[in-house]
C-alpha cells in the first residue's frame, strides 16, 4: 500500500508535484500517462527512495521492486552465472516454466547463458521476469514493453493482468 498526503517535491524553479494526495491499495494496478517531462519517472524515483519530497507524507508498505526501461548496468547480471541464477535466485520457477517465458519474450537463450554476453534488449527482458518471478508488494514497471514484439507484448500484458500485488506501470504503449 501507497499513501501519499500533501507531497510536494521539485528541484531548482521547477514543481513536479505540489500539495499532491494519493492512496495505491495493495493490489491495485495503476498506469501513469502524460507527456515526457510531466514526472512519471520522478515519482518512481520517489518510490523506490532515491529521491525525498520536499513536504508531506508518504508511507510505503512492502517490498518494491523496479524495471527501468533500460537496462544499462546491474551488478547482479554481470555477476551471474547464467539466466537461470539471475531471473530466479530462490528457485520458484521449474526450468521448463522459465523456459517458456523467455520463448515469450522473444529471448533465444538456454537457462545456461551467461546473461552479460545478452544485448541491452535482452538484458532488459531478464530483468523483467526477475521482477515478475520474484513477486514485490509493489512492482514498478517503466516501459515495459520495450523492446517487446507483438506476441512479446501481448504475453506480458496477459501475464500483468492476473499480477497478484499492486503493480504500476508507465507506458505509451497502447497497442
Amino acid at each position: 500500500m501507497i499513501i501519499a498526503r500533501n507531497m510536494s517535491y521539485g528541484y531548482a524553479r521547477l514543481t513536479v508535484y505540489e500539495e499532491s494526495g494519493f492512496t495505491i491499495q495493495k493490489g491495485d494496478t495503476v498506469a501513469l500517462v502524460g507527456p515526457n517531462g510531466a514526472g512519471k519517472s520522478t515519482l518512481f524515483k520517489i518510490l523506490m527512495g532515491e529521491e525525498k519530497p520536499t513536504s508531506g507524507k508518504l508511507q510505503i508498505m512492502g517490498k518494491v521492486g523496479y524495471v527501468p526501461q533500460e537496462i544499462k548496468h546491474d551488478p547482479q547480471l554481470e555477476a551471474a552465472i547464467d539466466i537461470q541464477t539471475y531471473i530466479d535466485p530462490e528457485l520458484k520457477k521449474e526450468a521448463y516454466e522459465l523456459m517458456i517465458m523467455l520463448e515469450s519474450l522473444e529471448v533465444n537463450a538456454e537457462l545456461e547463458t551467461k546473461p552479460s554476453t545478452l544485448s541491452g534488449g535482452q538484458r532488459t527482458k531478464l530483468a523483467l521476469l526477475k521482477a515478475i518471478i520474484a513477486e514485490p508488494e509493489i512492482l514498478l514497471l517503466d516501459e515495459p514493453t520495450n523492446f517487446l514484439d507483438t506476441q512479446g507484448k501481448r504475453w506480458i500484458m496477459e501475464f500483468l493482468s492476473e499480477y497478484p500485488n499492486t503493480l504500476i506501470v508507465i507506458s505509451h504503449d497502447i497497442n
